[in-house]
């Protein structure tokens, strides 16, 4: 089946919806005649508006767990699943953000995550430096990665969190075993248990992810409009 046949089935579902009985009905039975010919179901036309969408790369190949974080905030507030996958290209590799789901989700998902991100990064750069240099550069980067962690927290606290339906999820796991079967996953890198100082680190993070904003959007132009103050 090509995507031209589901096109012009989804155009005659369109059409059905017309306040004209007469041009519903035919359009209705101009979709039936379509789907029969063609063995299109239902689930079908559901599948084919499975899609995704890619924020852009963030460079570490395992990215840390406040990455994966985020990930899963924003797949949670708009109703898509994600996944991190990296490549290698001309001998450098690259790690992806993928948000996966029906119609436009995963644009404002992606969207979405970009600007969170940007915000989140520019929290956790001037924590960073606000840190003691007398201390170690593993330890000034550990709780800089807590505090981002927090800053998560704290934002997912505040939002509506919107459950994909059993038969979405069907249709997406469905589309990522065909797209991305084969493909290398990335995994967050852990710290341990917590050390002195960790708690200040986890709490001034709080605070600030409490600051932030985040929003429910149904078009990346939406979205565009209601991030410009963030």
């Amino acid at each position: 089946m090509d995507n031209r046949t589901l096109e012009k089935i989804k155009k005659c579902l369109a059409l059905a919806e017309s306040d004209n009985p007469g041009e519903a009905a035919a359009a209705l039975r101009q979709a039936q005649k379509l789907m029969a010919k063609h063995n299109v179901t239902s689930s079908d036309l559901r599948f084919s508006e499975v899609g995704e969408s890619q924020a852009k790369s963030h460079g570490a190949q395992n990215p840390p767990r406040w990455v994966w974080f985020l990930m899963h905030t924003i797949s949670d507030v708009f109703s898509v699943e994600n996944l991190n996958s990296y490549t290698s290209r001309f001998g450098r590799t690259e790690s992806r953000a993928v948000f996966i789901g029906l119609g436009e989700a995963p644009n404002v998902a992606s969207y979405a995550y970009e600007v969170l991100y940007r915000q989140l990064a520019a929290d956790r750069r001037r924590y960073l430096e606000s840190l003691p240099k007398r201390l170690l550069r593993k330890t000034k980067t550990r709780r800089a990665d807590l505090f981002a962690e927090a800053w998560v927290r704290a934002v997912r606290s505040r939002v509506e969190e919107v459950a994909m339906s059993e038969e979405d999820k069907a249709l997406v796991k469905r589309w990522k075993e065909t797209e991305y079967n084969d493909i290398e996953k990335a995994k967050d890198r852990g710290h341990g248990r917590l050390r002195d100082g960790d708690l200040t680190a986890l709490s001034a993070g709080s605070e600030a992810g409490s600051k932030a904003s985040i929003f429910r959007g149904v078009s990346a132009r939406e979205a565009d409009s209601q991030l410009e103050g963030w």
